[in-house]
């Protein structure tokens, strides 16, 4: 497709590291390569037969697209999803999509990357809207304990506090 001479992809090949923590096993580490639609037709329906993996609150989601991908691959691997309390996303984008600022980013479509850092908590007490749609439609961390069942309600370690993304903090 062309628009003022300017050549626009429909579909969009990118790369992701994943990292995935679990409850209960160890973390597993991946790539992939999936075909995503182009993100700026995030605001598409049922145009190109969007199956319920692909959409949130009735709209294309890439975000959810890449996920959707990814739990059919820890499936494959025989993975418990239902035991995923994390998921850590890195992406690459295309060379040929502008994101070199937060405004490329929102024209591009890509700002979702931003929308959580490409972190999701699964656990009941640290989930927000997309994540509680991730755990209905794939299972994702149906069955982890919450934050405070795990770690108590002021969380300390070696002096440092913990939270949702393992990041420790001083005291």
């Amino acid at each position: 497709m062309t628009y003022m001479n300017k050549s626009i992809k429909k579909y969009h090949d990118i790369q992701v590291n994943v990292i995935v923590t679990f409850e209960n096993s160890p973390q597993e580490f991946f790539d992939i390569c999936p075909t995503i639609l182009n993100p700026k037709y995030c605001w598409t329906k049922n145009e190109y037969n969007l199956t319920v993996e692909e959409t949130f609150n009735g709209y294309y989601n890439p975000e959810k697209s890449v996920i959707s991908e990814i739990c059919e691959l820890l499936r494959d691997l025989n993975s418990n999803i239902e035991d995923v309390i994390k998921l850590s996303l890195c992406y690459r984008i295309p060379d040929y999509v502008d994101t070199n600022t937060y405004e490329d980013k929102v024209k591009s479509g890509y700002d979702f990357i931003m929308r959580t850092n490409s972190k999701y908590c699964f656990q009941p007490d640290q989930r927000d809207e997309f994540e509680d749609d991730l755990m209905k439609t794939f299972g994702l961390g149906r069955k982890v304990k919450s934050f405070i069942e795990l770690y108590g309600e002021y969380p300390i370690l070696n002096n440092s506090f913990i939270d949702c993304n393992s990041t420790l903090y001083s005291n």
